[in-house]
């Protein structure tokens, strides 16, 4: 009886098989293993429109499962952003935010992104305005800096509209539009469109020689503390 029983699920397979059915969809039907499947339908001949119609749902397949993939390993990254965040925010939520502190916060930051070989003063440029904004904020905070020593220098891009992006810069880091340079232009980016949200590189000068040399020993001490030399 199970010889007879499996002829008659073999006949059954191939004709969903000439209908166009994939292996999974006979397997569901017919409850039928796909090892077997795979011995009974091997070499079966198929006419080319079910070839072609095999081979459709195939890519489509395909592409759900790519994007059923894509969809968990977004999920993974963003559980992973969400552990390390959460992780920072219970190593750093007793952190003594001291007036000593930020200035050794300013001290690598300025080693990393500011202009160096300057004398008399200290500058930082950026095109990451929360960058710039946090330069500005640390030189007022620490050093009480009031706007007149201050400057402002944007590097835009030719398409720029330098009133527009003077105005930007000038309400984001709460520094008043007199103390902005005149802008320069770079004449290389003529008749290339410059993407959204871009608003150049505005560079910060601050004009005190004690505080440009108070950091560039700052830095030196902190390289050399860290270094053990």
């Amino acid at each position: 009886m199970r010889g007879v029983h499996n002829v008659q699920l073999k006949k059954k397979a191939i004709i969903l098989r000439k209908k166009g059915f994939t292996y999974p969809m006979i397997e569901k039907e017919l409850f039928v293993p796909r090892a077997t499947l795979s011995n009974w339908l091997s070499g079966l001949m198929l006419s080319d429109e079910v070839n072609t119609r095999l081979l459709d749902r195939k890519k489509n397949n395909l592409i759900k499962i790519r994007g059923l993939a894509v969809d968990a390993q977004k999920i993974r990254r963003e559980q992973n952003f969400k552990n390390i965040k959460d992780k920072i925010e219970i190593d750093f939520k007793n952190f003594d935010f001291s007036k000593n502190a930020l200035e050794l916060l300013l001290a690598m930051l300025y080693l990393g992104e500011g202009f160096k070989k300057t004398r008399s003063h200290i500058g930082l440029g950026n095109s990451d305005p929360k960058i710039a904004l946090m330069f500005v904020k640390f030189l007022r905070s620490i050093y009480k800096v009031e706007d007149y020593r201050l400057r402002c220098a944007l590097h835009l891009r030719m398409d720029h509209n330098a009133e527009k992006e003077k105005a930007f810069w000038s309400d984001y880091l709460g520094i008043s539009k007199k103390y902005f340079q005149k802008p320069q232009f770079d004449k290389r980016t003529e008749g290339k469109k410059t993407w959204e949200g871009y608003h150049g590189v505005c560079s910060v000068y601050c004009y005190d020689a004690k505080i440009e040399k108070r950091l560039i020993f700052l830095q030196k001490y902190l390289v050399n503390k860290i270094l053990g030399v």
